[in-house]
């Protein structure tokens, strides 16, 4: 690590002491998540194409989508959950 990055990084956390622990906290997850994006964009510049998870991952950084799939199954909950939806939508028949 260079000096002027040592003497920026000393800076910042001589800075962020002073904030509130809500501020810093906040600060911190902006931080982390700009690391991702980074390593998300250093991925995708590669040469070789994105897995599907590298691209779902990227999708969800870039706010293109709400939430990554997991791949658990539907609980009973879930699944009767859906089934009232569907029969709803097609006028309570079963």
């Amino acid at each position: 690590m260079n000096e002027q990055l040592r003497q920026a990084i000393d800076a910042i956390q001589l800075y962020a002491q002073q904030l509130p622990e809500d501020d810093q906290n906040r600060i911190a997850a902006h931080l982390l998540e700009d690391l991702k994006m980074q390593k998300q964009t250093t991925v995708a510049s590669q040469s070789r194409p994105l897995t599907p998870r590298e691209f779902i991952e990227k999708q969800y950084y870039e706010g293109k989508l709400a939430n990554i799939p997991t791949r658990r199954g539907w609980t009973q909950e879930e699944k009767e959950e859906y089934e009232q939806i569907v029969q709803g939508l097609a006028g309570g028949k079963p």
